[in-house]
């Protein structure tokens, strides 16, 4: 975390919630705090995950907040949409001398 262009390491927490049948991820919970209430500061963040057309988990949503001293000063709402699939391709050749 950044504050103040000071870089600030704090322990972080969080969960993972996956799809019973194979183990694919549907959200991501963390929980980073620092100090003692009062004065705390705690960060939260959930990324929430669904299949796509294509057949590939990708993100859907992200929820953020900061909560100092027991209440909270940013909150921040996400939505990912309208993914698209696209392809490539190339051909490397070496040509040879006969």
């Amino acid at each position: 975390l950044f504050e103040k262009s000071r870089t600030r390491q704090l322990k972080i927490e969080g969960q993972i919630r996956v799809r019973a049948t194979d183990f694919v991820p549907l959200q991501i919970t963390l929980v980073a705090q620092e100090g003692d209430a009062p004065n705390s500061v705690r960060e939260e963040a959930a990324v929430n995950y669904a299949e796509s057309k294509f057949g590939a988990m990708l993100p859907v949503s992200t929820e953020h907040r900061e909560v100092r001293g027991g209440k909270i000063v940013m909150e921040n709402h996400f939505s990912y949409s309208n993914f698209h699939k696209f392809g490539a391709s190339s051909d490397i050749s070496f040509p040879t001398d006969k």
